[in-house]
Formats: structure tokens, sequence, C-alpha cells
């Protein structure tokens, strides 16, 4: 059992989860399902209601299938992994003026108190990137006067990768966050008792 959990820790990105509480995947698995939920909401609500309710209607999966070749899973996917690039620099990322750490320091001295927040970083920025990309081409070929064509398979395919790895990072990201949030809480504790026991001394 420790062999495995030895190896999964080595997995980039998702590793840590392996000594992750209960409690925080908990939590992070209620925050996945809302956003899951939601985020998706404009894919799955209007073809259940129209399949329901209009009769001759085409079938909610046809809707949804439709709906996901144009693509629109890689703006839910940008719209659900951007938030991340703001969140991590903002509370976990500290900026260093040293020009020896700037030197050796890929980020020029931006350094991450959070873990793997220099590949989240990276990959939250590369994910946002595909997704325009991806989406732009889509677009462009719906125009008639475009000569590019793009098979909805492929969309479909991609998107749903895409879209899967944004949740992925969404999940672990959270974990983390409750992990480090839950840490430094305990050491706020140990640090009252200790300041109050200071306060009592004789």
């Amino acid at each position: 059992m420790n062999c495995l959990k030895n190896i999964l820790r080595r997995i980039p990105l998702f590793g840590q989860l392996v000594d992750a509480r209960w409690t925080s995947i908990r939590s992070s698995l209620y925050e996945l399902l809302v956003g899951t939920v939601f985020s998706t909401l404009p894919i799955w609500f209007f073809p259940i209601f129209v399949s329901h309710a209009i009769t001759g209607s085409p079938s909610m999966g046809v809707l949804m299938t439709s709906s996901i070749e144009r693509a629109d899973l890689f703006i839910y996917s940008a719209a659900l992994i951007g938030p991340l690039i703001y969140s991590i620099t903002k509370d976990y990322a500290e900026i260093k003026d040293d020009e020896e750490v700037k030197k050796n320091n890929r980020f020029r001295g931006i350094t991450f108190k959070f873990p793997y927040g220099s590949l989240f970083f990276v990959f939250s920025i590369v994910v946002c990137m595909i997704a325009a990309f991806c989406y732009g081409i889509s677009l462009l070929s719906t125009f008639p006067a475009s000569n590019i064509t793009i098979s909805g398979g492929f969309l479909v395919k991609s998107s749903i990768i895409v879209y899967i790895f944004s949740l992925a990072c969404l999940f672990a990201v959270s974990v983390y966050r409750n992990e480090l949030e839950d840490l430094n809480k305990d050491l706020s504790s140990d640090e009252r008792e200790f300041m109050k026991k200071w306060a009592q001394r004789e």
C-alpha cells in the first residue's frame, strides 16, 4: 500500500492528493459538483426542457452533442481554470527583487508557496490558450467564405478531455487550498495557546 502511495505521489499536479485529509477532499468534491452542474447548465438544461416539453423536438442527446460540437466546452474549460491563475498568484505567490533569484527562476522572481504552484500556473495558461484557439477555429469554420473544415467528432472528444482536465485541476487546487487553510488555522490556534501561556507565566 505504501509502495502504491509513493508511486502516486510522483504524479505531477495530483500526487499530493494521496496525503490529503478526507474533510478537505469531501469539501472539494462538493465544490466540484456545484461547479460542474452550474458551469454546464447551458448544455444540459435546455435539451432536457425541450425534449420533454416540445413534441417532435430532437432528442436530448442530439441537442447536447450539437452544443458540444460548437466547442462550447472549451469556453467552460477556460472559465473554470482561468480564475486559478489569479487565486494562486494572489494568495500564494511571492515576487522577489533579488537579481540572483530572478536569474535562476524561470518565472523571473515569482515563487509559489502552493503545491505544484508553478505547474498549475503554466497549465492554466496553456489550457486557456488551447481553448481560445480551438474555439476560434471552430467559429471560423462556420463562415461560408472560410476554407477551414474541422471534424465535429474531434471537437467533441478534445473539448471533453480539456474540460475533464480543467475539472481535475479545479478539484486538486481546492483540496490543496483547504489543506493550507486548515494548517494555517492549526498554527494560529497553537500560537494563541502559546501567547496565553506566555501571558500567564509567573
